[in-house]
């Protein structure tokens, strides 16, 4: 840079700082404030969900209390955005301290984004927050483009762009500026879901760089108080990962030939509580100590947990991918967390008045969710205790009938009431590989009774029908509309979670999901 450029982006820097140059310390003050009042509510409603039995009828406020995510970021962006826009400065004078003011807004969120993700095991459901961590964190990575794009396009047109980019302060905020441009590209959908190992650790590199490199890019400075926040939440996070780790050991591994689906059984004692409640799930990690530095460098897996507390050993069914647990081998388990919330307390409340029926669909390893619910809701009903249940309907979705053999492994019972069903839907023909064999035709309705289907060794299977085509909620689900207290509980991929969510939207039931990426 010769001395006449020097000169140019010296004036240029004093004139952008000038009386402005601390205009928006108190903005983001005001941001980091505001979201600590929204973390204290999120509190509140997760509390509310675990304990209040008053239903929700107006729609917003319904989708504010399940944590919607786009109810909570129009909710919280409100006070944000009329703050953005309260100042006595010029847009036209003084455009700069908007888009540093960007720039500030990017980093005071991310405080709220950290907590999102904390994975407190019975105090919080961090499931439910999920998809706020994912909308908010996407809004950070934009809000950081727009901020560094508007100074390119400035300097560009002031003609300094060369000069601004090599002061060294800058060069940082460039850096910072590529590093979302390759969390965002690796963010996508279709990479993350095939190179999910190297997303965890992108995103986890780029966060770590993106709080410790902002504030000495930024001018004025953010140390306190959000710097140092974020830095306490980051250490919280690292505790609670070292401090509910424990050893565990896989007790036994059933593959059923020509199945996707395995079962992985642990002993009971690696949830220590006599009790746990339904859709509770756990995360193992391939990496048995803490202190292995792959332990921190790759991802935990999370399990939907299939057996029910009265079990001897505690239940996984999954389909094996490019990780595969072994028979005997020694795996981490990081914690579990009791969903229970997700379940509104008036479902267990039994009221002979409120005649209950209940459907519970799962997709392929989604057995692990439902099988839980039905199963308490037989016990319940076998104990001889009096039952509100007019209809319960276990349904589940699979590719080929040979994934039906596990469940004699996951599935045994004495007597089915006659108000309790087991159906399964096979969306391919049977005995070949599904990934090998056509979809059959909606329109093909192969009924078969269990008797000719039931499970090997002569054994009697507990489903009572199984028909080849696809589940369809118009047809297969049409009894819920006209009954009293009707409920969905669903598990699978999205587009099954999308079909109930509308068909529950549109016949006013309530409705329980679990995605199967969570």
């Amino acid at each position: 840079m010769t001395s006449a450029e020097e000169l140019n982006f010296t004036a240029l820097s004093k004139r952008h700082e000038g009386a402005s140059h601390y205009a928006n310390i108190w903005y983001g003050h005001y941001v980091f404030s505001i979201t600590i009042v929204y973390a204290m509510i999120v509190v509140l409603l997760q509390y509310m969900n675990k304990r209040s039995r008053t239903p929700v009828k107006n729609r917003f406020l319904r989708r504010i209390r399940f944590f919607d995510p786009w109810a909570h970021l129009t909710l919280l962006s409100i006070p944000i955005i009329i703050a953005f826009f309260s100042s006595h400065y010029s847009w036209r004078k003084n455009l700069s301290v908007y888009m540093k003011r960007v720039g500030r807004l990017s980093y005071a969120l991310i405080p709220l984004n950290l907590f999102y993700n904390l994975r407190f095991s019975n105090s919080m459901n961090y499931i439910d927050l999920i998809p706020l961590h994912k909308w908010l964190s996407r809004i950070l990575c934009l809000l950081a483009l727009i901020h560094s794009i508007a100074f390119f396009i400035m300097w560009a047109t002031e003609g300094v762009l060369v000069e601004a980019v090599s002061d060294p302060y800058m060069a940082l905020g460039v850096a910072i500026f590529a590093m979302v441009i390759i969390l965002m590209f690796c963010s996508l959908k279709p990479f993350r879901r095939r190179y999910y190992n190297a997303f965890y650790i992108i995103h986890n590199l780029m966060n770590f760089s993106f709080i410790i490199m902002t504030p000495i890019h930024s001018k004025p400075g953010i140390v306190f108080p959000l710097l140092i926040t974020n830095i306490i939440l980051l250490c919280l996070q690292i505790f609670i990962k070292m401090w509910f780790v424990k050893p565990v050991t896989v007790v036994k591994k059933i593959v059923e030939s020509d199945s996707s689906l395995v079962v992985i059984q642990f002993p009971r004692e690696c949830i220590d509580r006599p009790d746990f409640s339904l859709i509770t799930h756990v995360r193992i990690s391939e990496y048995s100590s803490r202190w292995n530095p792959l332990f921190w460098i790759y991802p935990s897996h999370p399990y939907t947990v299939a057996s029910i507390a009265g079990d001897n050993t505690l239940d996984l069914v999954i389909t094996e991918n490019t990780f595969k647990l072994k028979e005997g081998h020694k795996y981490a388990m990081i914690n579990y967390y009791c969903q229970q919330s997700k379940i509104p307390p008036s479902f267990f409340e039994r009221d002979p008045a409120r005649l209950r029926d209940v459907q519970i669909i799962c997709g392929g390893s989604g057995i692990a969710f439902g099988l839980p619910i039905f199963r308490y809701l037989l016990n319940l009903e076998n104990s001889g205790m009096e039952s509100n249940i007019k209809r319960c309907e276990l349904i589940w979705l699979i590719n080929d009938v040979v994934q039906l053999d596990v469940l004699k492994h996951i599935f045994k019972y004495d007597s089915m009431p006659e108000n309790f069903t087991f159906r399964v839907f096979v969306s391919h023909t049977a005995g070949g590989n599904s990934g090998s064999v056509g979809d059959l035709s909606d329109n093909t309705d192969l009924e078969i009774e269990m008797d000719s289907l039931a499970i090997k060794n002569g054994e009697e299977a507990p489903y009572q029908n199984v028909k080849f085509r696809r589940f369809d909620f118009v047809d297969d689900a049409k009894h819920l509309k006209e009954s009293f207290d009707p409920w969905v509980f669903c598990c699978g991929p999205d587009r099954l979670i999308s079909g109930a969510t509308q068909f529950a939207k549109d016949g006013n039931i309530n409705l329980v999901t679990e995605s199967y990426g969570f």
